[in-house]
């Protein structure tokens, strides 16, 4: 176990340094850096940079100040980042000494970057808290792993391994007898694998049921017919580590009484070695963990238990063919047992006693007391005796102590009388089982009120404030969603309108199908005169990250396109490029690379010339002409990243005559990388070119619905792959 503890911790430290941010850590570089980069910015704003494209470094600005300084920090510096762009922009155009070295941006700039901009800063601020919300659920998390694995532990190091068999079987049977018949707890012995072969009288008093009823209805495996559903991990533990396991768990009587079990699973060994047996014995702790209502039913069912005992009396004479498994349950079990004359002074002890307390028999004597019923400073202890004496019958109580070590101890209690034949107690039979670990968990609920009415008012408490929890964590996760919520609708406000494509093509559809709340697909329509142009984005990641990209995608398509006037889809792929490696400082450090981009196609329709042009980087297209479907590979390269950096990429154009009838269609790979069918494998291109052509002639609208049908039902019941979205338009 501990080394267990180690590599787990292990794996749950590495995963939370990976979440660090270390210059959080240090304050003046932190700062330093952000404060150089905010400079830098609202300069080459100012001064307008390359061919006044001094403002894309604001859109890496916002996601750095937050990685360095966190949600507060960084948002102060976003908002003031605002406030100094609409001061350079809107302001100092309009001062005379400054006018003139300022750069001059139009007014759709101006426009297009602020509201760009602003989205972006959403975006990040959105990212940012979500990312350390999952921190600190992370490091929540690992604290509760730390208590639980602490907790196992402590548990593992009380059970102690028996080694031994005790001397002088033959002197102790007739005591051991008494020991296993009279006791209440429920003892069973089993095989190594798992088969039942005898259970003694307390089972039948504890579950209801005989050894022959049993096997009828619950079956002679033990681990079928158990409730505990890690039964089999704990036999093969005790199977494994040669020492007993204990467990707990819910339990039900033959008649469907709920009750709570405390197991004690030991294994028994013969001259060799070899486990041979298992022996269950099983504690009724129900009184320790349910409510006043289940304490007070078990009260009647001792009533009936004693009725039980009384009646069973008569049946001693024919134990004596028990005798030998009823050795091995007082020998072998952890818990222990102790007996007594009628006065409480103790005559015999098993080895569980010394495993128990520490001591042996005399030491014990010296130490604490020679009589079992000595509890005079307890109240309701010394209650519970004279109720013992007075009506002979079992109790059961719960005693503080300590052990020979000094450790402080919970001690449950279990007296039982053993009456002669003229109804006087004879001998008294005690079982005690350590029951530290569940008082410990009791405590904290009772805050040791031994009374049911405060304990009660205490779960109550508890319960209270827990749903108070939950509900401020269902308030917090709601919040959470409604910021990306928002996020979305300022991504979707930058999308195009579908009316707008369709005063050109009113023969079209969109089907957008984002996996996350937010996509990282994106569409993009300019129309202008007798020519248009569309394009279909797909953009690294999904979700957050793949917004992102989104964002700066569309804003540097508006800039080639609406500012520089560049129509010809392979240039603008070649801008695209280049904006988009100096937008996110590709190439800046080696070693740090980033390698993130886009695929795109880009599709001119040209009325006046009766031509279409597309160009695509690392994505297909495809186009119907007179029923045929073709598809458009266009270049291996992405836009942006690793590949495109290092090297020169080239985009080329396709062009076709625009016909009546003609379809084009501009996809994302989401629809056909989606996992399902009946081998559960990618819908594929192959596919999607053949659905494409069984439907190109319906009605686009009668399209769009075919298309979403198909990969629902492809779907299933499974997780969307990837942000899907499929643009077709017909002439």
């Amino acid at each position: 176990m501990p080394k267990l503890k180690e590599i787990f911790l292990n794996i749950a430290t590495s995963g939370l340094q990976g979440t660090l941010r270390k210059t959080r850590d240090h304050t003046i570089p932190g700062y330093s850096v952000v404060i150089l980069m905010f400079l830098l910015a609202l300069f080459l704003l100012f001064n307008g940079g390359s061919e006044k494209s001094g403002y894309v470094w604001f859109y890496i600005f916002p996601t750095t100040c937050l990685f360095i300084l966190g949600k507060k920090g960084g948002l102060q510096f976003i908002m003031a980042s605002v406030i100094f762009s609409l001061i350079i922009l809107y302001l100092f155009p309009f001062i005379d000494f400054i006018k003139d070295h300022v750069c001059d941006y139009s007014p759709v700039v101006k426009f297009c970057f602020i509201s760009s901009y602003f989205a972006v800063s959403v975006l990040s601020y959105v990212f940012e808290a979500t990312r350390e919300k999952s921190y600190k659920l992370q490091v929540e998390a690992r604290k509760k792993a730390d208590v639980l694995l602490e907790q196992s532990l402590k548990n593992q190091r009380l059970i102690q391994s028996q080694k031994d068999e005790l001397e002088k079987i033959n002197k102790e049977l007739e005591k051991l007898s008494i020991v296993a018949s009279e006791t209440e707890n429920a003892v069973a012995i089993a095989t190594v694998e798992g088969l039942i072969e005898w259970v003694n009288a307390g089972f039948t008093k504890l579950y209801g049921y005989t050894y022959e009823e049993f096997i009828k209805e619950k079956g002679a495996n033990v681990i079928k017919a158990s409730t505990n559903p890690d039964i089999l991990e704990a036999i093969i533990e005790c199977l494994g580590s040669r020492q007993p396991v204990i467990y707990t768990s819910p339990n039900e009587t033959r008649d469907g009484k709920k009750i709570w079990v405390q197991t004690t699973l030991t294994p028994v060994y013969d001259i060799s070695g070899t486990i041979t047996k298992l022996v269950l014995i099983d504690s009724d702790i129900t009184k320790i963990i349910e409510a006043e209502e289940e304490i007070k039913q078990q009260n009647e069912e001792i009533k009936q238990q004693n009725e039980e005992i009384k009646s069973q009396r008569d049946l001693l004479e024919d134990a004596n063919k028990e005798l030998e498994k009823l050795s091995i349950v007082a020998k072998e079990t952890d818990n222990s047992v102790v007996i007594a004359d009628k006065d409480g002074n103790i005559e015999w002890v098993n080895y569980g006693f010394s495993k128990l307390w520490g001591y042996n028999l005399n030491e014990f004597r010296i130490a604490k007391s020679n009589n079992i019923m000595d509890h005079k400073n307890n109240r309701h202890v010394s209650g519970l005796i004279k109720d013992f004496k007075e009506n002979k019958r079992s109790v059961v109580y719960v005693v503080p102590a300590t052990n020979k070590e000094g450790k402080a101890i919970w001690i449950q209690t279990t007296l039982t009388p053993i009456l002669d034949q003229a109804a006087r107690i004879s001998r008294i039979v005690a079982i005690e089982a350590e029951i530290t670990d569940i008082k410990e968990a009791e405590e904290e609920i009772k805050q040791q009120n031994e009374e049911i009415k405060q304990q009660n008012e205490e779960i109550s408490s508890q319960r209270d404030s827990l749903n108070e929890i939950l509900n401020e964590i269902s308030k917090k996760n709601e919040l959470l969603t409604d910021s990306i919520q928002y996020a979305k609708l300022i991504q979707n406000s930058i999308l195009p309108k579908q009316e707008e494509i369709k005063k050109y093509h009113p023969e079209s559809f969109i089907y957008f199908k984002p996996k996350d709340i937010v996509s990282g697909d994106f569409y993009w329509f300019h129309g202008g005169g007798e020519q248009y142009i569309i394009a279909v984005a797909d953009c690294t990641g999904h979700g957050v990250p793949g917004a992102f990209m989104s964002m700066i995608g569309n804003t540097l398509l508006n800039k080639i396109v609406n500012e520089e006037n560049i129509y010809d889809p392979e240039m603008i792929l070649h801008k695209l490029n280049i904006g988009i490696i100096e937008s996110l400082n590709q190439g800046s450090d080696y070693s740090e690379i980033q390698d993130d981009g886009m695929d795109i196609s880009v599709c001119l329709a040209d009325m006046k010339k009766n031509e279409l042009i597309i160009s695509c980087a690392n994505q297909i297209a495809f186009i119907i002409e007179n029923g045929k479907v073709r598809s458009i590979r266009g270049s291996i390269y992405s836009i942006g990243g690793l590949i495109s950096y290092k090297s020169s990429p080239v985009f080329h154009n396709d062009k076709f005559k625009i016909d009546k009838g003609t379809t084009v269609y501009l996809i994302s790979d989401g629809y056909q990388d989606q996992f399902g069918g009946v081998d559960y494998d990618k819908f594929g291109i192959l596919r999607f070119e053949s659905l494409l052509g069984s439907i190109h002639r319906l009605p686009m609208k009668e399209q769009q619905k075919i298309l979403e049908q198909t990969h629902e039902e492809w779907r299933d019941k499974r997780n969307q792959t990837d942000d899907i979205l499929v643009l077709g338009f017909r002439f």
